[in-house]
C-alpha cells in the first residue's frame, strides 16, 4: 500500500464506520430492537474492514521509488 493509498484507505474506513453507525442508529430506532441494531453495526464493520484492510489494487495505484544510497569512494574506508 503506497501513501496515497493509505491516505484513502483512511478515509474510506472513517466514512465507512460514520455511515455504518448512523444507519445502525436509525435501524434501531425504527425496529425499537437493540439487538437488531447491533447485528447491523457489526455486519457494517465487518464489511468496512473487508475494504480496507486488505491491499487491493487501487491502494497500490502510486508506489514509492526509493533510491539506492550512494556507495562511499574507497579513500574514506582505507585507514592507514
Amino acid at each position: 500500500m503506497d501513501l496515497q493509498g493509505q491516505a484513502t484507505c483512511e478515509k474510506y474506513a472513517k466514512k465507512g464506520i460514520l455511515w455504518t453507525t448512523l444507519v445502525a442508529l436509525i435501524v434501531g430506532l425504527v425496529t425499537d430492537d437493540y439487538l437488531r441494531m447491533v447485528q447491523v453495526f457489526i455486519l457494517g464493520v465487518v464489511l468496512v474492514a473487508m475494504g480496507v484492510l486488505f491491499p487491493w489494487p487501487w491502494y497500490t495505484r502510486h508506489p514509492l521509488v526509493f533510491v539506492h544510497a550512494a556507495t562511499k569512494n574507497n579513500n574514506n574506508n582505507n585507514h592507514s
